[in-house]
């Protein structure tokens, strides 16, 4: 995603790490965290006003050329847009990805049969998706408009509802034994990239990407396996995205 919109290679590490700040909970101080924002905000006017001067072919420079000509989007609106196309497009495959190979790694039956048969990424990564969504949450509060009872529970007009949006993905009605991790899963419609116009943008592009890293994987540490007890993993603090901090493997 960064490629896309045109962001300098060398500009990449500094990004994701500001983003990682950025949507930290407690690993950093607030005031940090707003730092962080407000830097990734400063870069993107900056990035904007840059191909306002020199127009590019990359995506940045095609939703600067949209807003300039048809005036849709307010220069603010332009910002946060390219802010949360960066942050939201790394966090989610960086994400996926770790959390699925650790996935792979904690079943070694199901990792021997995608290394059996590599024609099995395409329903390994839908599979890896399921277990492991990234976006745990809805981000944003919902607001009851009516009285409503959801599983059992009543919720009156004006309440507020922060759903757990990833536990979808394991909902016995829709897929037998839904704890059970199986590449080979057929039916069901998980909700990774949510639904309907909240629909993730850039859903197919996640998809190649993770199915190109699950390659990747298999051709060049088919051998891996944890270098650390699965216990001393550490977990982001993010309070919407689920991933690793890190995940060290030998092979």
């Amino acid at each position: 995603m960064l490629t896309l919109l045109g962001v300098p290679d060398e500009d990449s590490a500094r990004l994701c790490a500001l983003t990682d700040t950025a949507f930290s909970m407690t690993r950093h101080t607030p005031q940090e965290i707003l730092d962080a924002r407000g830097h990734l905000e400063s870069y993107m006017a900056e990035m904007i006003g840059i191909r306002r001067r020199r127009p590019t072919d990359d995506l940045l420079g095609a939703l600067v050329a949209e807003r300039d000509r048809e005036e849709r989007l307010t220069e603010q609106q332009l910002i946060s847009f390219a802010f949360l196309l960066v942050t939201a497009g790394y966090l989610s495959t960086s994400n996926a990805i770790a959390s699925g190979f650790l996935t792979l790694l904690a079943h070694p039956e199901q990792f021997d049969r995608l290394r059996g048969d590599p024609e099995l990424i395409v329903s390994a990564a839908e599979e890896l998706l399921r277990v492991n969504p990234s976006a745990i949450t809805g981000a944003l509060l919902r607001v009851a408009l009516e009285d409503v009872e959801l599983g059992g529970v009543a919720i009156r007009a004006g309440e507020g509802v922060l759903p757990a949006i990833g536990s979808a993905n394991h909902d016995a009605l829709l897929f037998a034994d839904p704890e059970r991790v199986d590449i080979l899963r057929e039916g069901g419609s998980h909700l990774a990239f949510g639904h309907g116009i909240h629909r993730c943008l850039g859903a197919h592009m996640a998809r190649m990407e993770l199915q190109v890293a699950l390659a990747v994987l298999l051709e060049r540490l088919p051998s891996a396996r944890l270098a650390v007890p699965g216990q001393e993993l550490v977990w982001k603090d993010h309070p919407v995205s689920r991933g690793l901090v890190s995940l060290p493997v030998t092979w």
